[in-house]
């Protein structure tokens, strides 16, 4: 068993309640709102997270328009760990076929954030439908 987890909890949670929830929740919103928002534009990037307060925090996810199989975003995410080492992770059985999940952690400084939005960019550029 790895012990280092379990002692960290109380930690953790200090840091949970020093924080504050709310803190935290706007911290998540803003790093996640802050790739989000510069890419809506982009005719070929489908991101399936609403934008209404309340239906989203830090996780989002997204794939390429047709790009819907485990294959697909599989090598989405590949790529971007590839070419930009950003870790995302490929999902399956979502409503109309797979996507890529992107989570901020309260750690993501707004300038990872911000590589991440232009190697998304690229990659939707590079597909040739953007």
């Amino acid at each position: 068993m790895n012990v280092a987890p379990v002692l960290a909890v109380d930690a953790a949670l200090d840091f949970h309640d020093n924080l504050g929830a709310a803190v935290k929740q706007a911290r998540l919103r803003f790093l996640r709102d802050r790739w989000v928002q510069p890419l809506r534009d982009v005719g070929n990037l489908e991101i399936l997270t609403p934008d209404e307060c309340g239906m989203y925090s830090a996780i989002t996810a997204f794939r390429l328009r047709g790009r819907t199989t485990e294959a697909d975003n599989a090598a989405i995410a590949d790529r971007l760990m590839n070419e930009h080492r950003i870790f995302t992770v490929a999902r399956t059985g979502m409503a109309g076929g797979g996507a890529v999940r992107v989570t901020p952690a309260l750690f993501t400084s707004a300038e990872d954030i911000d590589r991440f939005a232009a190697a998304r960019r690229e990659v939707c550029r590079q597909d040739g439908r953007s």
